[in-house]
C-alpha cells in the first residue's frame, strides 16, 4: 500500500503514545524492522497507527493484514489488542469507555467525537449503548463512566487532555465540572413565562386582607372602656350611657361583619391551596 492511509475511528479509542514512547518505537523498528503486521478495516489503519507512522517516517516498507473479524466488533478487537499492553489508569480507561458509549447512534456527544477525529472514512460498529457495558469492556465501574463522559461532554480541551495523559482523575474533574454548571431556576408554568407567580400574589393579597381586619377589631376594642368603667358610667352619667350603648353595638356589628370575612375569606384561600400548605410553602 503506497497511498496514505487514515485511521479508522475505533483505532482513536485509545490515547496517541506520548513523544518519548513513540520515539522508542521509531528506534525499536529501525534496529529489529516491523514485527507485528497493521491490521487494516475498510481502507483504514484499525490497530498499529503508531507502527504506521514509524514506518513511515523511517521511510520502511509495512506489513499490513485484513481484519478477521476477531472479537466481534471493530472496537472490541481494538481493545482486545491494546487494553493489556498499554498500561492506562482507571481515568484513562473510563475516558476510553465513556468514549465508546458515547458513539451509539443519536448520542449528540458523539458527534462532536466526530468532527474531532482526524478521519472519517471508517465506520463505528454498533458499540454498547450503556455505561456499564463500555464500563465491563475497559473493566471500570459504571459511575466512573458517567465522569468520563461528562468530561468528554463539557470539559475544556486542556481537563480532557490532562485526564487522557493520566495527569488528572477523572471523578475530580467531572466534579469540577459539575460544580461550575449554572443553577438552574425553578419555575413552571406563569412563573416561568412572567417570573411571578399570580397564585402567591393572590395568597398574599388575601393574607394581608384579613390581617387589616384583625387589626381593625383589636383597634376597637382597646378603644372600649372597661367593664367597671361601664359601670361607673351608667351609675352616674345617664348620658353619656347612649354613648357607650352605641360604641359597643359598634363594635358588636363589626366584629360579626369581621367573622363572616373571615369565614369567607379563609374558604377562598383553602381552595386555591388545596394541599393544605401555605403561600411560602407552595411557593
Amino acid at each position: 500500500m503506497n497511498e496514505e492511509l487514515r485511521f479508522h475511528p475505533a483505532a482513536e479509542l485509545f490515547p496517541a503514545m506520548d513523544e518519548q514512547g513513540f520515539e522508542a518505537l521509531v528506534e525499536d523498528i529501525r534496529e529489529n524492522k516491523l514485527l507485528d503486521p497493521i491490521t487494516v478495516h475498510q481502507g483504514c489503519v484499525l490497530d498499529g497507527r503508531h507502527r504506521y507512522r514509524a514506518c513511515k517516517e523511517l521511510g520502511i516498507e509495512a506489513t499490513f493484514e485484513q481484519w478477521d473479524g476477531e472479537s466481534g466488533t471493530p472496537e472490541a478487537f481494538v481493545i482486545s489488542r491494546n487494553l493489556h499492553r498499554r498500561h492506562l489508569n482507571e481515568s484513562q480507561r473510563a475516558m476510553i469507555a465513556g468514549k465508546l458509549a458515547m458513539l451509539s447512534k443519536g448520542d449528540v456527544a458523539s458527534q462532536r467525537i466526530k468532527k474531532t477525529e482526524e478521519n472519517t472514512e471508517g465506520e463505528i460498529s454498533t458499540p454498547p449503548k450503556t455505561a456499564e457495558e463500555a464500563g465491563k469492556m475497559l473493566n471500570v465501574h459504571r459511575s466512573t463512566v458517567i465522569y468520563a463522559k461528562t468530561v468528554l461532554n463539557e470539559g475544556t480541551a486542556e481537563e480532557i487532555a490532562a485526564v487522557k495523559a493520566g495527569d488528572a482523575a477523572v471523578s475530580t474533574t467531572a466534579r469540577r465540572i459539575c460544580a461550575r454548571r449554572p443553577k438552574a431556576k425553578k419555575k413552571t408554568g406563569k412563573l416561568a413565562q412572567t417570573g411571578r407567580n399570580p397564585e402567591r400574589i393572590q395568597r398574599q393579597k388575601l393574607k394581608s386582607e384579613i390581617w387589616g381586619h384583625v387589626r381593625g377589631a383589636l383597634a376597637h376594642l382597646t378603644s372600649l372602656p372597661l367593664p367597671a368603667d361601664v359601670a361607673k358610667i351608667v351609675r352616674n352619667q345617664s348620658k353619656s350611657r347612649a354613648v357607650v350603648d352605641r360604641q359597643l353595638d359598634h363594635a358588636a356589628k363589626w366584629l360579626e361583619e369581621f367573622k363572616n370575612e373571615w369565614k369567607s375569606k379563609s374558604t377562598q384561600v383553602q381552595d386555591d391551596n388545596p394541599d393544605g400548605r401555605n403561600g411560602d410553602e407552595a411557593a
